[in-house]
């Protein structure tokens, strides 16, 4: 593996392993002005991603759900979800994960997504194929009226709208989930098991690493416009296919 490769991989299972041994123990969470919480253990998972990552490549940046921006002069940044999905995590449902992303300038290079209760690890780099536990993933194209779509929003803000989208979408495929952990959602993409997948005013943070992993499984993502997504965008279509997700935009704009 690269040396990037290689500290994606520790970091993110160093991470997960810790949040594993404490899930069900959270003993603190804050409220932040989103209205969205962090526990004290995002933020132990979080520190120790940093320090691994700082520990060998002290000149790159690194952009963290609740860290913020550190370092700010090297073509490289690191993209760090510590815990996605921590309101599952802090009501003791095991859908969540680890997160790490590596963007040079502005495309994202490495993808790696561990979820430890379920024990996968996901890795994806530019150009080299996506891999579960180290076998090679592939989406699958199944047929229309077969299809499962995932959509992630929260529904508490501009609800009315969102669950207008959400009702012109459900009568076009077989069925909907939403499972509140954006890793594990699209995991279910770039793995075969679901078809599309819907996000609203998602962070980078939260997308980064599973969306080049789904790219690199053979999936396409875009914004609700059909544009290629980047990370200065925040709501996406996500699909197994070019074909499907210019069905779904279609859909999305009418």
């Amino acid at each position: 593996m690269s040396s990037f490769r290689r500290t994606a991989v520790e970091a993110a299972k160093k991470a997960g392993d810790f949040l594993d041994r404490n899930f069900g123990k959270v003993s603190k969470t804050i409220k932040k002005e989103n209205n969205s919480y962090v526990t004290d253990l995002d933020l132990k998972a979080e520190n120790i991603i940093i320090s691994l990552i700082r520990r060998n490549f002290p000149e790159h940046n690194v952009l963290s759900e609740e860290a913020g921006k550190i370092g700010g002069n090297s073509e490289y940044t690191w993209i760090i979800d510590p815990l996605d999905g921590t309101h599952n995590y802090m009501v003791g449902i095991p859908l969540y994960g680890v997160s790490i992303a590596l963007m040079k300038a502005d495309k994202i290079m490495l993808g790696v997504v561990y979820m430890p209760y379920l024990d996968e690890l996901y890795i994806a780099e530019r150009g080299k194929g996506a891999l579960l536990n180290g076998k090679r993933l592939k989406t699958q194209k199944k047929e229309p009226g077969k299809q499962v779509m995932i959509y992630d929003s929260l529904l508490r803000e501009d609800c009315d709208k969102k669950a207008r989208l959400l009702g012109k979408l459900a009568k076009k495929v077989f069925r909907v989930r939403m499972f509140g952990a954006a890793v594990y959602e699209g995991a279910q993409v770039a793995k075969g098991v679901a078809d599309i997948f819907v996000s609203h005013s998602t962070h980078i943070w939260d997308i980064a690493a599973i969306f080049l992993i789904i790219e690199e499984a053979g999936g396409h993502i875009t914004d609700f416009n059909g544009n290629n997504w980047t990370s200065e965008i925040n709501s996406f279509v996500a699909c197994s296919s070019r074909e499907l997700n210019k069905k779904i935009v279609d859909v999305i704009r009418i």
